[in-house]
């Protein structure tokens, strides 16, 4: 649903609920990102996939990588393109913010990424 989008949605008990959809602002992905896994991210576009010469048209380009981080342990490194996360598949910004959002504050996860034209992943413990 869109903000401002309603909804009637069935209950149980017979009844119909009538709900309107509010936004809900996302923590900043590149922000989350660096505080929670030490990486710096940009969003990859077809312009800029087609300028750096990557097979890839959408997902998370990989610009930085502190050391002694999950995202070092991981073995990321700039240049990588992140597509997934555990099974949840990562295009945008948005997508990478509404996950990075909900996870716990420990775990691990695969991650999937795209270096030099093949798919790969790595466990990203954090």
């Amino acid at each position: 649903m869109r903000p401002g989008q309603e909804c009637t949605l069935a209950c149980d008990d017979g009844k119909a609920l009538r709900l309107k959809a509010t936004a809900v602002p996302l923590p900043d992905a590149i922000v989350h990102a660096r505080e929670l896994l030490g990486l710096t991210v940009e969003q990859l576009t077809p312009l800029r996939a087609e300028r750096l010469s990557l097979e890839a048209e959408d997902g998370l380009l990989v610009t930085q990588v502190r050391r002694d981080t999950p995202a070092a342990r991981a073995g990321l490194r700039p240049g990588d393109i992140i597509v997934q996360l555990g099974r949840y598949r990562i295009a945008t910004l948005d997508d990478f913010s509404a996950i990075l959002a909900r996870l716990p504050d420990s775990g691990r996860a695969r991650l999937f990424v795209l270096r030099e034209g093949q798919v790969g992943y790595t466990t990203l413990e954090w």
